[in-house]
Formats: C-alpha cells, structure tokens, sequence
C-alpha cells in the first residue's frame, strides 16, 4: 500500500471540504460525463472474489465544437485508461481539437501540448485558428490529464484562494508558505476519495497519451511544438515513442535535467542579473523599493479578471521582486521593467495593479494537483530534496516563488517517473530549440545545452525575449515556418541578424 504522507493523513481525519470538479467556463470543448471512478477508500470491506476490473482500450468520439465556431475544425474526447497497468485506476478522458489546414500543400500535422506545467491548450483556439502555422498544417490542441476540460479535473481552487489571501495581507512569508502548502494538501485529500491515483500524473503518462492521440487521430508522423513544459513533454517523447515523430520544436526548453525551487529562484535571479547589466542601476533600486514597500506596503484594490471582481490587495517590496521575476517572462514589457523598478524605488505605486493583474494567471490559472504531482514525479531522481527545502527556508528576495512552490514532495507522496527520466535525451531527430534572452524560468543557456545534445538541431536565442519565443513574434514564426516547411534545408534567420 502506498504511504500517506504525514500532513495528508492529519487532513484526511480533521478536514472537512468540498468535493467535486469542474471545468472551466472557457473550455474550447464541449465536455463529456465524467467516469465513474473506484474509490480509493472503500467504504464497506472489498469482496476479494470481484471480477477484475476490464482494461481500457483507448477510444476517440467526435463532439461539437464550441470555441470558435469553425467550419475546418474538428472536436473529439479521448479515452484512456488511467494506468494501463492497472484498470483499477478507472479512466481519464481528453478533449481535443483539430484546426484542419486551410491551404495547399498540406504538410505534416502540428501538436502543440500546454505549458505551464498544469495549463489547458484547448482555450488556445481562437488563436491557433488564424496563425500561419495552419495555411499548411493541421493544428491539434489537446488537453493534458487533470488539466483544463481533461477528466478528472486536478484543479485546486483551495489553494488558488490562499494564494489570492496571501497578496491580501503583509503576513510574514514563512506563514504564506505555510498556509498555501497547507491549502493544497487539503485539495490532495479532496481529490483521493473521489479516486484519483496521483502517480498516473507524471510526463511518462503524458507522453504515452501524446502518442495514444496520434494513433488515435490516424496520422503517421508529426511535429511536436512544445514550450516551456510542452517541451519537457516533447524531449520525452522523443526518447519514448520515436517513430510517431517527424520534427520538434523546444522552445524555452524545461529540461529533463533541471528542476525544483532551488533551480526555480536560480534562474530567477539570473534573468534579473542579465537584465542588470545593461541597466546598472536596476538591481540598487529593485533592493529599494523592496525595502521601501516591505515598511510600508501598497494597498488597493485591483480586479484580476478572475470573474470575482475588485478586490484590497496589500503589497509588501517582498511581493513586488515576485511581480518583477514574473514580468520577465512578458517580452513586451521587458524593455519598460528598469523605468518600472526606478519609479517604484522612488515611491510611484501606479505600475503595481497591472503587474499584479499580469501575474494572476500564473498565480492562480494551473491545475495544481496535476502540476505537483508532474514535477515531483519527475524531478525525484535529481537529487534536490535539501536544496529545495533550503530554498524554502531561505529563498531570499524571491519570498513569493517559495511560497507558491507548494508542499515538500515527501509530503505530497508520488512514485518517481522511471529511474531514467533526468538522463539528458540524446537524439538525431530534426530540431528547432529557441531561447528568450531575459527568460527567468529556463535559463536559455539550459536550451542551448539541449540543443547540443541533439545532433540534429538548430538553436536561436531571440535577444530582448522572456519565456516563450513562439507567438506573435514575425521572426519566430518565420523561422519555425522554414523548419515545418523542411526540416533538412538550411535556415535564413536574417531578422535575428544572422544569415
């Protein structure tokens, strides 16, 4: 039997709560009953002479699109099981979306997972729909188990409340941590009674689903544009099911190798430093508006278009380092950040709603459980359990990246991946590996690294850029479309001023 974590057990015998899931109201899918599931407390002794529960063969039905409609799209829900290994586990379904190629020639598909990791891609529609990328492509959005319309629904709108009470109150740091972690134990003992095995969520099980979709949808090959954890997921994939692969694209790679809140702050702190360099006053006058509003902290109200309008926020200089190594992620406000950080050491508050509006997606859009579960699935055989729970005592100014981090991952309780999973991935599949030069979360000499690894690759680094160079970007996109296009031909990058 697996161990309950000591915190868990102490909630799952003094907690009441709510259960249930949901699916958010911007799902791009209609979405299908949820599975019955087996409980994973009996409520009256197991009759041992049962039938074994029949395995799961993964099945695919069209639905009805929802968002947007589209006459050259296409909507399913996929069927898994949970653990192939074990029907017990019940199942997980997936919606899906096709966006069909509008032009000719049609070329390979493109899967483009979530980031994140914990966030949907089906609410990504309306944008993909008109992208280049779909003149010659089919465009596929899924979401990943526990994730977005995916069932079950690995959401913690527990924790998403403490997080918000958190920037609601100059409380010391310690007791932030403390409440938040606490917060989403109490969804993980929401969420197991209602079935839920927490070690079939890990990249392994995402990978294996990617493939199953692929299969399922009747193409041979295709490309995987993977960012930020779309790309651990794609590095994955590559090593696990080669043959379903034509190409991929990592960009703002989250490695295989890396990972954790002492790698988390790590980078953090890098992003600012590099950003330092061209403005050599930027890092004194950060360290004084942190000083500044950690004695006096700003209070407002602030709508964070969360759909529970205006609400007092009170804001200390602790929180205001946490607004800034977000916003290093949002390249258009990247070269604005030094004249932010000097207005703020000088006493001008009126830049802090928009940064905290601009953060509370990060903040509180993931599906938790399913991101906990992932990341300490997978990152279990680096070998960061002290440092992580150093950083958590000690992070330093990034006071708020600890106490997002949620619980230990000995508390929360999960299987490691496979004892393989932080190997680097090594392969001669075609490649595009793209990089962000300010990105705080993965470091683009990280995405680099990668790239040398794959002896088939190519490697951008777009100067000025956060985390995620894929979008609206000309000169991303012009690039990524002359490797769909052939991933063999050489590519002409003169808009980064290369040739």
């Amino acid at each position: 039997m697996r161990r309950i974590p000591p915190l868990l057990a102490t909630l799952l015998l003094g907690t009441a709560c709510s259960s249930g899931t949901s699916v958010p109201e911007d799902a791009s899918v209609t979405t299908a009953a949820e599975p019955t599931t087996t409980p994973a407390f009996a409520a009256e002794p197991v009759d041992t002479t049962a039938a074994a529960p029949t395995p799961v063969e993964p099945s695919i039905e069209p639905i009805g699109c929802t968002d947007p409609p589209d006459a050259a799209a296409d909507c399913f829900r996929l069927t898994l099981a949970a653990d192939p290994d074990d029907p017990g586990d019940g199942v997980v379904t997936l919606p899906v979306v096709v966006l069909r190629a509008t032009g000719q020639p049609v070329l390979q598909p493109i899967v483009i997972p979530g980031g994140g990791l914990g966030f949907a891609a089906t609410n990504q529609t309306a944008y993909w729909a008109t992208h280049a990328h779909r003149t010659n492509h089919d465009i596929v959005l899924y979401d990943q188990r526990g994730t977005g319309g995916a069932t079950p629904l690995l959401d913690c709108p527990d924790r998403d409340e403490e997080v918000v009470k958190a920037l609601q109150s100059a409380d010391e740091p310690p007791n932030d941590r403390f409440s938040i972690a606490e917060a989403t134990m109490v969804c993980r003992a929401r969420l197991e009674p209602e079935g839920i095995d927490f070690d079939d969520y890990d990249t392994a099980a995402n990978a294996r689903d990617l493939d199953t979709l692929r299969a399922a949808l009747g193409y041979e090959r295709w490309t995987i544009l993977g960012t930020s954890y779309g790309s651990r997921l794609a590095l994955e994939s590559v090593r696990s099911f080669p043959d379903g692969i034509e190409s991929v694209v990592l960009d703002s790679v989250y490695d295989v190798t890396r990972g954790g809140l002492a790698d988390n702050i790590a980078a953090g702190e890098r992003a600012i430093a590099a950003l330092a360099e061209s403005n050599p006053t930027m890092d004194d006058s950060l360290e004084a508006a942190r000083a500044l509003f950690n004695a006096v902290p700003w209070s407002g109200e602030v709508d964070l278009g969360d759909g529970n309008g205006p609400r007092t926020f009170v804001i200390t200089g602790d929180d205001l380092v946490g607004g800034v190594f977000n916003a290093l992620s949002d390249t258009g406000v990247i070269p604005t950040l030094p004249g932010i950080v000097q207005e703020l050491a000088n006493g001008d508050s009126s830049t802090i709603p928009e940064l905290l509006r601009r953060a509370a997606g990060a903040l509180i859009g993931a599906s938790d459980a399913m991101q906990i579960s992932v990341d300490c699935a997978d990152n279990a055989g680096l070998g960061h359990g002290d440092q992580d729970l150093a950083a958590a005592e000690d992070p330093g100014r990034m006071t708020l990246a600890a106490a997002l981090a949620g619980p230990p991952c000995d508390e929360w309780g999960v299987e490691p991946t496979r004892p393989d999973f932080n190997e680097p991935v090594v392969s001669d599949l075609p490649a595009l590996v793209l990089a962000g030069q300010h990105d705080p979360i993965t470091p683009p000499e990280g995405s680099l690294a990668v790239a040398e690894r794959l002896s088939n690759s190519s490697f951008y680094l777009f100067p000025g850029f956060g985390h995620g160079v894929t979008g609206d970007d000309l000169c991303a996109t012009a690039i990524e479309s002359q490797f769909l296009a052939d991933a063999t031909a050489p590519i002409v990058a003169t808009c980064l001023g290369s040739p």
